[in-house]
């Protein structure tokens, strides 16, 4: 294969890996249950045991379940720029390309829970992804971020 088309194809997939809206499941994206009731925070959370790291998802109805009932034992970690706006809870505001940053807030601890956000997803599957590169098993972005958060009628923190 020559040179140029090899680019080619390398940029087609990493354009198609960064804006794919689908769910299907070729991303390595664990989809949510819909017909599941609200998971407690140890069940969507927990670090994946089995196989290599795949970057996981949570949807807005289920993060929402577990801030309500104040079981969060996870950090919600904000990854858009520019700043506009924080989700409830939030713990951290960090660039999604600031991976080392967002590595050295996670700490040592490759089954550390966390969830990251952005505005869509673009950021925040970026960040999660390089985290999960690296090693980190317990790693969610929120799904529609936080367009669907509010969507959903839910605010952003004050």
């Amino acid at each position: 294969m020559p040179i140029a088309a090899r680019r080619l194809a390398i940029v087609a997939a990493v354009l198609a890996t960064a804006f794919s809206c689908s769910e299907s499941a070729d991303t390595g994206l664990e989809q949510p249950d819909a017909s599941a009731s609200a998971p407690d925070a140890a069940a969507w959370m927990s670090p994946h045991d089995a196989g290599a790291p795949t970057l996981g998802v949570i949807s807005v109805a289920d993060l929402h379940s577990v801030l309500t009932a104040n079981s969060k034992d996870f950090l919600l970690i904000n990854v858009h720029v520019p700043f506009e706006g924080d989700l409830p809870g939030t713990d951290r505001d960090l660039p999604y390309s600031d991976v080392d940053g967002l590595a050295a807030h996670l700490g040592s601890d490759l089954s550390v829970r966390a969830v990251v956000y952005c505005k869509t997803n673009h950021m925040s599957t970026s960040a999660g992804a390089a985290l999960v590169a690296r090693g980190y098993r317990a790693i969610r972005y929120l799904d529609g971020g936080m367009n669907a958060w509010v969507a959903a009628g839910h605010p952003l923190a004050p």
